[in-house]
């Protein structure tokens, strides 16, 4: 079994600092035309939402399965291949590293780094490929290729 939480300091810190501004921005009324109390509102919501869904990603490979779990467990990702054809560690692109991406190269999962492991696989209906951004990819596709 394979177990493994990392934290996006990006992804803390952005909404963290943007909320801060929208706060002084609304206490001090800066600018012509303050910001109004319902905007305020909701950019202060959407910020706090942003950052609670992306601000770290659980890997567990474990049962035959792949499950990704973003922030506070909203958005859950479960992979059940029934045959893989590869497994390798890529470098991403720094921007590519966050979030969940569709790329042309397959879906991307990442919260931080530039390391990621690739796998092929095929599911009972066709082949896919998926890249799961980590610090620890070595022991990701080794853990991995055991399971499997």
């Amino acid at each position: 079994m394979y177990k493994k939480t990392q934290y996006s300091g990006i992804m803390i810190a952005i909404p963290l600092i943007s909320m801060g501004l929208l706060l002084a921005a609304y206490l001090l009324q800066w600018g012509k035309e303050p910001i109004p109390e319902i905007y305020f509102y909701a950019l202060e919501i959407f910020f706090l939402i942003l950052g609670s869904l992306f601000f770290r990603l659980k890997i567990t490979v474990k049962n035959k399965k792949i499950r990704l779990i973003y922030g506070i467990g909203i958005i859950q990702i479960c992979i059940k291949p029934t045959k893989i054809n590869a497994v390798e560690t890529v470098k991403i692109s720094l921007w590519y590293s966050l979030g969940i991406r569709v790329t042309a190269k397959g879906m991307l999962y990442g919260v931080q780094g530039r390391d990621a492991v690739r796998i092929d696989y095929e599911t009972a209906k066709k082949k896919k490929s998926i890249r799961i951004g980590t610090k620890d990819a070595e022991n990701l596709k080794e853990a991995i290729t055991k399971e499997f």
